[in-house]
């Protein structure tokens, strides 16, 4: 299944000052990985969140529902879709100037390189070679790569460690390895918190 995205649609409303929470995992040979949170009240309207699978083959997606402390709380759930599951058609027609021609002769557009998304299948459109100038581009996984921390701000980005385990707002999974093992650089919030403090982090120098 080449499925680069799950719409759970309107998804997720929860009722309730004690709502417990909501997960989306996928489970593939007996190994789940939690790929979506949302932990509290969210008020009483349908939010629609877009959850991202990458490209996937035989997997199941689990809703996993947790109660909170009382029964004042619900959690609903309506209208999943995906977007995007399809056979991945290999072609041995010539890719035209505006695509890249991956490894296992698939064609995919050239913005789509470098992107940290496994386009071609096999994974020939995220190698170091072809990559490797892309500058300032990085996925966390191991430091900072080339970013660096802007000295005069009020406090800084942090970078999450993979044995430290996400709790309220933060992101259950990464964008690159997309379980729960990955990293990735946020912003964590304090209370109480000085209003309009900032946290910056700049790029290196991009030019042609």
């Amino acid at each position: 299944m080449h499925g680069t995205k799950m719409y759970p649609g309107v998804l997720d409303s929860e009722n309730g000052v004690t709502v417990g929470s909501l997960q989306v995992l996928s489970k593939k040979d007996n190994v789940t990985s939690k790929l979506w949170a949302q932990i509290g009240q969210q008020g009483t309207w349908w939010k629609k969140v877009e959850v991202f699978l990458g490209v996937q083959s035989h997997i199941q997606i689990v809703f996993r529902a947790k109660c909170g402390i009382s029964y004042m709380g619900d959690v609903a759930v309506d209208d999943i879709s995906f977007q995007d599951c399809s056979p991945l058609l290999i072609s041995d027609r010539k890719c035209t100037a505006q695509e890249f021609r991956c490894a296992n002769k698939h064609c995919i557009v050239k913005d789509k390189l470098c992107d940290f998304v496994n386009d071609c299948a096999d994974n020939s459109d995220e190698t170091a070679f072809i990559c490797s100038t892309s500058n300032g581009r990085c996925d966390f996984e191991f430091d900072l790569c080339s970013w660096e921390q802007d000295q005069d701000d009020d406090f800084d980005w942090n970078l999450k460690v993979s044995s430290i385990p996400a709790v309220g707002m933060e992101p259950a999974a990464d964008h690159t390895i997309r379980n729960s093992s990955g990293h990735y650089i946020f912003i964590k919030s304090w209370i109480p918190q000085q209003p309009m403090i900032a946290a910056r982090i700049s790029s290196p120098v991009i030019s042609r």
